[in-house]
């Protein structure tokens, strides 16, 4: 059976090594991503791929990748959700509008992507959503 999947944060690192493998897999993909000028750039122009320009932290971009998904490919069965940001500030230069950016992208994004996906796999037999993150939260980075 080809899965359909969500992946976000599909425009760069493991978002993008994870879309272009699923597509050698044979899935189907909603490649989201704010970055949708890269997405095209990195990824193949191909009938398996359809790209989403959209925001994890805002619920209507949740929903609307969700009904894009659905309406494109007929069925959606699986979210894999890499999108995330961080910040270069050392802790004595971060404020708190930069703090609360990346909680609304990292928190708030994860809870949203995940209760769009959930609602639709409950009312149609069910699929898979993995939550993933790097292992730069681990050790933190710093800019320059």
């Amino acid at each position: 059976m080809t899965k359909t999947v969500i992946v976000t944060g599909a425009a760069s690192g493991i978002g993008l090594a994870c879309t272009k493998i699923l597509l050698e897999d044979g899935c189907r993909i909603l490649a989201f991503d704010p970055n949708e000028e890269k997405m095209r750039a990195e990824l193949p122009s191909v009938s398996e791929i359809r790209f989403f320009c959209g925001d994890v932290s805002k619920s209507e971009d949740c929903s609307l990748a969700v009904e894009k998904a659905v309406t494109s490919f007929g069925e959606l069965s699986d979210l894999i959700h890499w999108g995330a940001a961080h910040s270069s500030k050392r802790w004595n230069e971060l404020d708190a509008v930069e703090f609360n950016r990346i909680m609304e992208i990292n928190v708030t994004g994860s809870f949203l992507i995940s209760q769009a996906v959930a609602g639709h796999l409950i009312e149609n037999n069910g699929g898979s959503i993995v939550l993933t993150t790097s292992t730069s939260v681990l050790f933190g980075v710093t800019g320059g």
